[in-house]
């Protein structure tokens, strides 16, 4: 249960708990030589170019994500799995040339992938409210949504309460979210280890060379373990989950460093690194010719399960694509919902109904699958 304060608060507040030391030693020699070279610029782009000449070639690689989710009611105890599949690659076997993407946990209070579809409108008998809650629950006579436990938190991932979360996967390696590329050489993070970047919490994870990952299997990338939502008195946090494609990461700002030197000043090198990385995260040059996907099915209104290729710079969210029933083989695969659809207007409309509260109804339960709500 996440109450009022979580693990993540009591890991910031430590950074509180040992009185401040006010520093009066005189400013160290080596401080007052170092510089800030006026080609510090041309230093870093160096560096940078010779990473982006070491790049493999990955014109015949297909990355394609999707989302799953296994057991449970949205705001309770549940699993979700963020599913990743290869295809035609293996240049992605080279351990010093980490291939990442951004993972973000983000408080949400609704599914666009359902209001899409199916706010305001009907499902056979069922009548859909305007906005899907969070909660899941609604009454299909009136489409009037059940807001209890209320969503709290909503895209604030500096409140104190935060979901507590295990996010693991033996096919990935984590490194530093703060911007500086540092490998972590974890598997396992929690919420108290996420970055807070605008409406999410985030981690970087990069794919692990040699294993199943790259060698065309669709495996579980990253498995997240969530833990009871309600927090006692206000109301309960929803999650939903996004991936922002990375590419090959920058060299490090450790690496930078290294082969730069330790006499630049380190606020110089830093602007000048932070700088270049920016020009890189929005290059297309870092996906060395691969292409992307995100599977879901509703990329669009037509309810088709569709592969979308990846553009832009944007998270891709599990609410905004729809997820997967991960016990089907459709499911599983990202194709479909069962053997004989992968359209969800058709799948859902073949849901039983029959009573007024909509959780209680088979239509209800695979709408709660579906919403990418956790």
């Amino acid at each position: 249960m996440t109450h009022n304060v979580s693990r993540r608060t009591l890991a910031k507040g430590a950074a509180w708990a040992a009185p401040a030391v006010v520093a009066t030693a005189a400013i160290p020699a080596y401080a007052a030589s170092m510089s800030c070279p006026d080609d510090i610029d041309i230093q870093v782009e160096e560096i940078f170019q010779k990473r982006l000449a070491s790049l493999p070639s990955l014109r015949n690689t297909n990355i394609r994500f999707w989302f799953t989710n296994n057991s449970g009611s949205n705001g309770a105890l549940h699993t979700s799995n963020l599913r990743m599949q290869i295809t035609n690659g293996g240049s992605l076997d080279v351990s010093t040339l980490p291939f990442g993407f951004e993972f973000a946990q983000r408080n949400v209070a609704t599914s666009p992938a359902i209001n899409k579809l199916f706010g305001g409108g009907t499902i056979r008998s069922a009548r859909m409210p305007a906005e899907w809650p969070a909660t899941g629950k609604w009454n299909t006579r009136t489409g009037v949504a059940d807001a209890s436990p209320a969503a709290i938190n909503v895209d604030n991932p500096n409140a104190p309460n935060q979901r507590d979360v295990s996010h693991a996967s033996a096919f990935m390696n984590v490194y530093s979210a703060d911007g500086r590329y540092n490998n972590l050489g974890s598997a396992e993070v929690g919420e108290e280890t996420g970055v807070a970047e605008g409406n999410h919490l985030k981690w970087l994870f990069t794919i692990k060379p040699n294993t199943r990952a790259t060698k065309g299997s669709a495996v579980d990338f990253i498995n997240s373990h969530w833990r009871d939502a309600s927090v006692v008195g206000s109301g309960a946090i929803y999650t939903a989950i996004g991936v922002r494609p990375v590419g090959f990461l920058p060299p490090s700002f450790n690496e930078v460093r290294a082969s730069i030197g330790s006499s630049v000043d380190q606020e110089c090198l830093l602007d000048a690194y932070t700088k270049r990385v920016a020009i890189w995260n929005n290059s297309n040059e870092r996906f060395a010719g691969a292409t992307i996907q995100f599977s879901g099915w509703s990329h669009d209104t037509s309810g088709d399960t569709k592969a979308v290729t990846y553009s832009g710079g944007d998270y891709v969210y599990s609410n905004e694509i729809g997820a997967f029933q991960g016990v089907t083989p459709a499911g599983n695969a990202g194709t479909g919902f069962n053997g004989s659809t992968s359209n969800a207007i058709t799948f859902f409309n073949n849901q039983l109904v029959g009573l007024t509260r909509g959780q209680d109804t088979q239509l209800g339960y695979q709408l709660m699958y579906a919403d990418g709500i956790w």
